[in-house]
């Protein structure tokens, strides 16, 4: 069937470009494990019916307009990927019917894997998504920052992260800070300058610039955080108080790990205070190694019994891993109380998927869906300009990500090295194919 002589005219040259070529092998993918792809489909608002109709049957404007998948889907992508306005603009300007919208139906005899970058190919879109969404329904707000915010309460992104790293693209992403905050909170320190030193400044306003926090009698000098994050992930501060004469108790608490703080009078009753630091990030990997079905395996940041100690409570505070033994594949949904849309969403967003591919690394799975949620999610009055420049970017593909051979594979070798969390460096990452649009500077709020 060839294509109506309008669309034709319309579109670029080399349209007829293999669509396996164009498609896939060009994005690495297997063509051979394609379905075959039939027809795509333009709908216009008055034609809500989708009569299916043939285009060499009628020389008028039809209604709905039905164009071979295998032939125009290399013109499909370059449109979609370049300019799907303009794409969309032409189908308009040659079949007037199809009005103010567009839709593309796609039939075929199977959904093929892949065949989901239709809808996933830049998925940072979504990000740009949220932007629009805050701008377009947030309100102001007054904050402890004193720069006020235009907020929404709740909101959501999901990648899939055997489709590429969940990298922003519509600016540069501060790849080597965000990989050494990680390596920072995975070796649980509290130092400004243990940040610095692993490549990541985003601390320093924080540990010494923050008059509440220069004030607090718990900073204990010059960078001091105080037990921000990596110290509730890797070393929790765990303690039980129990009644001396609960001996059962006693015994069990020892075999797990506590140990004998004090024995002390309580309102007229012996008890025994007991402490243990708690690695909650290393009792997940030990858990999907171990139990892998159990829906138990999470680690949190935000300690209700410390929260007047640190520089800065834990924004992104809760993490739940979900490993699937039927696919070899792992998840991760992250919670974030409050997000700074500019300049958090980015960074959270790179340091939660680098740790899930970690994860994955040391315990045998393939890393995949990646849910972030969001409580207050908000953009700072002097980020908009950033974050509406982002706006009229066209993202790029995601690159992926890459961890040194160094680094233990489970699924190869078999040998579990839990050790690696804090023995992991920020060089052990590194982004293949990383494509992005001009840094865009703004100030934290602090």
């Amino acid at each position: 069937m060839g294509l109506p002589g309008p669309v034709h005219d319309a579109l670029p040259d080399g349209w007829g470009m293999s669509l396996m070529d164009r498609l896939f092998r060009g994005r690495g993918l297997n063509p051979a494990r394609i379905g075959p792809l039939e027809r795509l489909t333009c709908v216009g608002t008055d034609a809500m019916d989708a009569r299916s109709f043939a285009p060499a049957d009628t020389g008028s404007a039809p209604d709905e307009v039905t164009i071979p998948l295998a032939q125009l889907a290399a013109a499909v992508i370059d449109r979609i990927c370049d300019s799907a306005s303009r794409f969309a603009d032409t189908v308009r300007a040659r079949f007037p019917k199809a009005g103010a919208r567009i839709r593309y139906n796609l039939a075929m005899t199977r959904l093929p894997r892949c065949f989901s970058l239709f809808s996933r190919d830049l998925p940072m879109k979504q990000y740009q998504a949220l932007i629009q969404d805050v701008l377009d329904h947030g309100n102001w707000q007054e904050n402890r920052t004193g720069i006020r915010t235009l907020s929404i309460p709740g909101a959501m992104m999901r990648f899939d992260l055997q489709q590429g790293f969940p990298a922003v693209t519509t600016k540069r992403l501060a790849f080597k800070s965000v990989v050494g905050e990680l390596a920072g909170f995975l070796r649980a320190t509290r130092s400004a300058a243990t940040f610095r030193d692993l490549g990541c400044k985003v601390w320093d306003q924080n540990a010494n610039e923050n008059a509440d926090w220069l004030a607090n009698p718990y900073r204990t000098g010059e960078d001091d955080l105080g037990p921000v994050y990596g110290v509730q992930w890797r070393a929790w501060p765990a303690y039980k108080l129990i009644d001396a004469a609960h001996t059962a108790q006693l015994e069990d608490a020892q075999r797990k790990g506590f140990r004998v703080v004090s024995q002390l009078m309580d309102e007229g009753v012996p008890k025994v205070l007991l402490y243990k630091a708690v690695d909650q990030l290393r009792d997940c990997l030990d858990t999907i190694i171990k139990s892998p079905g159990s829906r138990r395996i999470l680690f949190h940041g935000w300690n209700c019994a410390v929260l007047d100690e640190i520089a800065l409570p834990a924004c992104h505070l809760l993490y739940q891993f979900l490993p699937n033994q039927s696919t070899g594949e792992i998840s991760l949904c992250l919670y974030v109380r409050s997000n700074d849309i500019g300049l958090g969403t980015p960074f959270n967003l790179a340091e939660g998927a680098a740790l899930l591919h970690l994860v994955g690394r040391l315990t045998g799975y393939k890393p995949r869906w990646f849910s972030y949620f969001i409580g207050d999610a908000h953009i700072y009055e002097n980020h908009l300009g950033m974050v509406k420049e982002q706006l009229q970017r066209a993202p790029f593909p995601l690159p992926q990500l890459a961890i040194a051979e160094r680094v233990p594979d489970f699924a190869r070798t078999g040998v579990y090295a839990p050790e690696w969390l804090e023995q992991i460096e920020p060089g052990d990452f590194s982004l293949v194919g990383y494509q992005h649009h001009a840094p865009i500077t703004a100030a934290m709020a602090v």
